[in-house]
């Protein structure tokens, strides 16, 4: 079985080929992907495109493709934690501590 990589570009052309632009495009954002227990799993740390991506009707868009590229492949969208999620949090509590102090 070829690299999940190379499988999720195939993915994306395929998408592109058949005239699925919004979820080729949104696909497209995505560079996190591994094959794990028999599915394509695909993460992300925006949740809109996660939200976009995970509805029904995507899923099953993108199970039909991978099945016509030979992929016998579930297919599941991961919502990640942002990596700059703790410091925007450390930032957000010490501007609410520190909010009358002026620094310079």
């Amino acid at each position: 079985m070829p690299q999940p990589k190379q499988i999720w570009g195939k993915l994306l052309t395929r998408l592109r080929e058949s005239g699925e632009a919004a979820l080729f495009v949104s696909c497209g954002e995505i560079s996190d992907v591994a094959v794990e227990d028999g599915a394509l799993v695909a993460r992300t740390d925006k949740e809109y495109i996660s939200d976009l991506i995970s509805t029904n009707e995507n899923i099953l868009t993108i199970k039909r493709a991978l099945r016509f590229l030979g992929f016998n492949l579930d297919f599941k969208v991961v919502k990640t934690v942002s990596k700059d999620a703790d410091e925007i949090s450390d930032i957000n509590f010490l501007k609410d501590k520190f909010d009358n102090l002026i620094v310079e």
